[in-house]
């Protein structure tokens, strides 16, 4: 729900809004459908879909299904899953950044995060210590990905391109975000933004952060750095 309200707070409106609730075992549809009515009030374009049974993770597939349901004349694209959240201004200040910089096919940001659902640290990256680098970022991006998916905003015709779900389901990659972004960085400038546009939760139940799930995801990394090194992304 408070997802969906950030969703619903973006100061800019000029969006088609796709949902894809993957089978979920709890209220999340009801909830989802609870939104439709403010969602449609708002955007122009409003498409919600329910799977009968779950896609799966590896490949991101969920996001494969929804990916190609973009509009053609759609220019840029974001994602927003789970339970991330973006502040109302993200979308306008990543486009208003791409728009004033056409070389780059891509802009990310700082963000903040919580862990349990508890507390709150601000400016992720900066208090983390990390410097973010802004241009062509493939060596430093080759060593670990920085870029939250939450944060970020890229032109569609760039998405369309360098996400490559078929393909990343063909190399059995868990992690879809990753691979993309690598395929991106080796030919285009990406862009970082050093403020807070989004809001990341570190759930210790969750996919991605439970033991197995921090640990699958740990060597699909490493599978990915491989592949990019390799040639395959």
């Amino acid at each position: 729900a408070e997802t969906l309200q950030s969703v619903l707070e973006q100061t800019h409106t000029n969006q088609e809004i796709l949902i894809s609730d993957d089978a979920s075992t709890d209220s999340t549809w009801e909830i989802i459908k609870s939104f439709e009515k403010p969602l449609r009030s708002i955007f122009p374009k409003v498409e919600l879909h329910h799977q009968p049974a779950n896609l799966g993770l590896r490949g991101r597939n969920n996001i494969e299904f929804i990916s190609n349901r973009i509009s053609s004349n759609s220019n840029y694209v974001q994602i927003l899953e789970a339970d991330d959240c973006i502040f109302p201004n993200k979308t306008k200040k990543c486009l208003d950044f791409l728009k004033e910089n056409p070389e780059y096919a891509m802009v990310h940001s700082d963000f903040t995060a919580s862990w349990g659902g508890e507390g709150k640290q601000e400016h992720f990256w900066k208090t983390s210590g990390r410097q973010i680098p802004s241009g062509y970022i493939w060596d430093h991006l080759i060593n670990g990905n920085f870029i939250m998916t939450c944060t970020s905003l890229l032109m569609a015709s760039i998405y369309k391109e360098h996400f490559d779900y078929p393909k990343f389901t063909k190399r059995e990659y868990i992690l879809g975000d990753y691979p993309g972004c690598l395929s991106i960085a080796k030919a285009h400038k990406i862009g970082y933004l050093d403020e807070d546009l989004a809001h990341y939760r570190f759930l210790s139940n969750s996919t991605v952060n439970n033991p197995a799930g921090r640990a699958a995801i740990i060597a699909d990394t490493e599978k990915i750095k491989q592949d990019a090194r390799d040639g395959f992304i």
